[in-house]
């Protein structure tokens, strides 16, 4: 199904705190705001060397794609030709951290303003935002599809820029 075009999607939340007055913003902190943006952090290395390798990745560096853990290991009964993209609640593409250095930033990279990917979802105790995003298993284009296992990770990372 994956090679004609079909997917197997989940959805899932992410939810956050805030202090009231938080500034949501990619832009760097300075000494009068400190800007806060949120990203997914591919945290397995081969996933993002692999991603590197096929050239699933922005001008910027970020990862368009995530990939299983051990794509394309030989030894591994993982699947191949196919990755997992991130969609925000509008239904577009994030793209993904491939690690947590300073260089590159932006939405490319996989930064965003945590209020462009969340809304308020309650005032109390501080400000509660949440997100929905669906993960979505999909072939990579110009890839073969193999069959086999696809196990990945993400991390959500809230940053003060």
């Amino acid at each position: 199904a994956l090679a004609d075009g079909g997917s197997s999607q989940a959805p899932f939340s992410v939810n956050l705190r805030c202090e009231a007055g938080a500034i949501s913003s990619i832009n760097n902190s300075t000494i009068t705001s400190a800007n806060v943006a949120m990203g997914f952090l591919v945290n397995q290395p081969r996933a993002v060397t692999m991603a590197n390798t096929l050239g699933l990745t922005t001008s910027s560096g970020g990862l368009t794609w995530l990939l299983d853990t051990n794509y394309g290991d030989d030894n591994d009964s993982a699947a191949s030709g196919v990755g997992i993209k991130i969609y925000n609640s509008a239904g577009a593409a994030l793209n993904l951290l491939p690690d947590m250095t300073s260089t590159g930033t932006g939405n490319a990279r996989g930064w965003y303003a945590y209020k462009d990917l969340t809304t308020l979802a309650s005032s109390d105790n501080g400000e509660i935002y949440s997100g929905d995003f669906t993960a979505s298993l999909e072939a990579i284009p110009g890839q073969v599809i193999t069959s086999g296992t696809v196990n990945a990770q993400l991390q959500v990372v809230v940053s003060f820029q």
